[in-house]
């Protein structure tokens, strides 16, 4: 039986690692012992914490979605704590690549975001090669690897095997390697918040009685004010806001056409029911004067908001400065936060995958109907990318979850600028049936596809193109067939006819 015990041997298995990683073989009297399994988590732990010089940290995967309390936050808390009291601390970080559409997927953002706030010196490699090391050196001379990332999973469930190596031999030629990865020095920037996010907590998404509760009762201008006082808040310690009836009336799109006097009550009533049925504020009127609004704690509504630290989400600024608040529905604002969040924790960033039942239960128990239809919603508005599990001989319901990319926010007036062009250039009727065509690909609002599928049917005939994108319709919405490429395929098979 193989006990964890620590002894003193010409270390083949280190001659071993050594071999893979530069082809030379090397023999050390070392100490080894056996940190398999959940022994791994409390040895490395300790050994973070007692290291005294330099800690050296190469990690395929630390998972993003854990928060400080989990094991991985725990560890890389420990990371920070070392840093400062003067140990030198430096971690690269694996991101991955797309070799298909050759997009990067950066992975393990949130503890990749805490080293970096924290002045520890933290990297990603370059992302067309793998750093699929799990590798610890302390002090030049302890060396902890084997197969586990750090993730609760790896820690507690997993099968994974692991050694800590005391050998200064080892553990320099480890550090000598280490030096040959490839560092990607524009990641930081991908990363960055953009200008004037807005930050909300998670909390707003996940607690039955706020984000999804204001789904449900389909209180959408309610909605659309709560987001409102959140871009307006300036982060005052009493949670007070600067509001002004007439921004407010504009941003609602209830300032044409209204009376300061309708409007003013109109603003009043959503106000109070932010207050009274979903307590989030506290509203103050006032005769003749702005109102008095304070922003309310989630959790504990008679304290102040505060802006969230972690486990938050941020909402561009772009979302309010462009008014995507009166281009959406109620279901897809929700799923925009959604995806927000989601991206956010991801470890295959920009991508994100979960099913819809995970969604609906980790966001309040939202409907699966809100879910699906929020989606295409976004998708329709070319603000999300899906992509699918290719079958092959798969049976359907082991297909796995969509993979989502949330979009950038482009301008909506522009789009429409745009469109109405089209129309004008082209005519109502052949600009109508391109866009019925264009949407049955999710391309309506792509003016650039619309003009497309004018220039076909002009060129390649309206019934061919007909009858591709009739047979593109007869797929399930879900079917990773259903896009304009595909389409394309389909009448570029066809031969043009004869003259």
């Amino acid at each position: 039986m193989i006990r964890s015990v620590i002894w003193r041997q010409t270390l083949l298995i280190a001659a071993l690692v050594v071999l893979t990683l530069t082809s030379r073989v090397f023999c050390y009297e070392a100490q080894v012992e056996n940190i398999s399994g959940t022994r791994y988590f409390p040895a490395v732990k300790q050994a973070i914490a007692q290291a005294n010089k330099s800690i050296y940290l190469v990690m395929f995967t630390v998972e993003s979605s854990a928060s400080k309390q989990s094991k991985p936050g725990e560890l890389v808390g420990l990371l920070i704590e070392a840093a400062k009291r003067g140990v030198e601390v430096r971690v690269v970080l694996d991101q991955n690549v797309d070799y298909v559409s050759w997009d990067p997927r950066i992975k393990s953002t949130n503890a990749f975001r805490r080293l970096k706030d924290a002045g520890v010196d933290v990297r990603y490699d370059e992302p067309a090669r793998y750093t699929h090391a799990k590798a610890v050196v302390i002090d030049q001379k302890t060396v902890i690897l084997g197969s586990t990332n750090w993730t609760e999973n790896s820690f507690d469930n997993n099968i994974e095997t692991d050694v800590k190596i005391e050998s200064p031999e080892l553990a320099r030629e480890m550090l000598e390697y280490f030096q040959t990865i490839k560092i990607d020095e524009s990641v930081p920037k991908l990363l960055e918040p953009r200008a004037n996010s807005v930050g909300i907590s998670r909390h707003f998404l996940d607690d039955p009685g706020i984000g999804p509760f204001l789904v449900k009762e389909q209180a959408e201008r309610a909605f659309d004010l709560y987001l409102y006082l959140l871009w307006k808040f300036a982060g005052d310690a009493q949670g007070q806001v600067n509001f002004f009836y007439d921004d407010a009336a504009k941003y609602l799109g209830i300032y044409q056409g209204w009376t300061p006097e309708n409007y003013r009550r109109q603003i009043n009533d959503l106000l109070r029911k932010l207050e009274d049925k979903f307590q989030l504020i506290r509203f103050q009127p006032r005769y003749g004067k702005e109102p008095a609004i304070t922003l309310l704690d989630y959790e504990d509504p008679q304290k102040p908001y505060q802006l969230p630290n972690e486990k938050q989400l941020l909402i561009p600024g772009e979302y309010f400065e462009r008014g995507w608040s009166r281009q959406l529905s109620l279901r897809a604002k929700f799923c925009y936060l959604i995806n927000l969040a989601y991206t956010a924790d991801s470890d295959i960033k920009p991508f994100w995958s979960k099913s819809v039942l995970t969604i609906t239960r980790q966001c309040g128990g939202v409907g699966q109907d809100v879910i699906i239809k929020g989606m295409q919603e976004l998708r329709h508005s070319r603000l999300l990318e899906a992509r699918y599990d290719q079958l092959g001989n798969k049976p359907y319901d082991t297909r796995r979850p969509k993979m989502y990319k949330l979009l950038d926010l482009y301008d909506p007036a522009q789009r429409d600028q745009d469109l109405a062009q089209l129309q004008t250039k082209y005519g109502p009727k052949q600009y109508a049936q391109a866009r019925q065509y264009a949407a049955i690909v999710f391309e309506e609002n792509d003016p650039r596809v619309v003009e497309e599928i004018i220039t076909l049917i002009q060129e390649r005939g309206p019934k061919k193109v007909a009858q591709a994108f009739q047979e593109v319709a007869q797929k399930n919405i879900d079917n990773p067939k259903r896009t304009y490429i595909y389409t394309l395929g389909i009448i570029d098979a066809v031969p043009n006819p004869s003259h």
